[in-house]
C-alpha cells in the first residue's frame, strides 16, 4: 500500500525536501499517548516546572518491560530501513 499509494501521492506534492513517514500505532507513539493521558488526568499544573515534574513522576512509573519493548521496536525499525 505504501509503495502503490503513498509514494506516488508524495511524489505529486510540490515539496521536494526530505520527508519522513510516521506510522501510527508504533510502540513509541503508543507509549507517548499513554504517558500524556496519565499526565492529563492529574490536576492542571500552574507552571512549566510543575508540568515537567508531573511528566517525571509518570515516567518513573512506566514498567521496564514496556520500555524494553519500545527500544526493541525502535532498533527493529532502524535495521529494516537503513
Amino acid at each position: 500500500m505504501l509503495e502503490s499509494f503513498l509514494a506516488p501521492a508524495l511524489a505529486r506534492l510540490p515539496v521536494k525536501e526530505d520527508m519522513f513517514f510516521q506510522q501510527d500505532g508504533a510502540t513509541c507513539h503508543t507509549l507517548w499517548e499513554c504517558l500524556k493521558s496519565q499526565v492529563l488526568k492529574a490536576p492542571a499544573p500552574h507552571t512549566v516546572r510543575e508540568l515537567n515534574m508531573e511528566f517525571g513522576k509518570k515516567l518513573e512509573r512506566i514498567p521496564v518491560e514496556m520500555l524494553q519493548r519500545v527500544m526493541s521496536d525502535c532498533r527493529k525499525r532502524l535495521t529494516e530501513y537503513p
